[in-house]
């Protein structure tokens, strides 16, 4: 929701005819942090869950040594055919974080040179 709030300022001033204003270069740079640290700490998270989940049933680093009395306690019963899988990492959101980034590049580097062309007939 961050993210779409910054793309929305960053629109509005492209819509303005202000694409290369400070407000815009701005939300340029918070659009691509958003992105970039959302998705980084969404993966982190996601990771460190299924490390937690799966050392707790056993399954990683106490294999053998959690009995199913302390399974079912820590599950609230007992399942057999529990299963767990790789962490999802969000990288079309990473991705479109490095875009976001490039594009904050891009746009800076236009500003500068219409800072420099201004007044040049």
């Amino acid at each position: 929701m961050l993210a779409v709030a910054f793309l929305l300022r960053v629109l509005r001033g492209v819509a303005a005819a202000e694409p290369f204003s400070v407000r815009v270069l701005n939300g340029w740079r918070a659009l691509a942090l958003a992105l970039l640290l959302g998705g980084i700490f969404q993966g982190l998270a996601d990771t460190i869950a299924g490390i937690y989940l799966a050392s707790r049933l056993g399954l990683l680093f106490a294999v053998g040594h959690v009995t199913s009395e302390q399974a079912d306690s820590f599950l609230g019963g007992d399942y057999q055919g529990i299963g767990t899988n790789v962490p999802q990492w969000p990288v079309v959101i990473i991705v479109a974080g490095l875009v976001a980034l490039a594009l904050t590049a891009a746009f800076r580097a236009s500003a500068r040179l219409e800072r420099d062309v201004d007044g040049l007939v």
